[in-house]
């Protein structure tokens, strides 16, 4: 997996210190145990992608007018 996010300092270094593992169910997660340093960035980037999917399949299940 690639992510651009324009060469920011602090996402890079927690970029370069992340280290993922799979869980019994095959679900890739981050782990601070086996982290070089601090991840706390890209645990932040990977929860809000998360969400914004999960909002995104709402989205489209109930179309929604308003009126004002």
């Amino acid at each position: 997996c690639k992510l651009r996010h324009g060469k920011h300092p602090v996402l890079t270094m927690c970029a370069v210190n992340a280290v993922t593992e799979a869980d019994a169910a095959g679900n890739r997660k981050f782990t601070k145990q086996k982290a070089t340093g601090r991840i706390d960035g890209m645990v932040a980037l990977a929860m809000a992608v998360g969400a914004t999917q999960l909002h995104a399949e709402e989205a489209q299940k109930e179309p929604q007018m308003f009126f004002i």
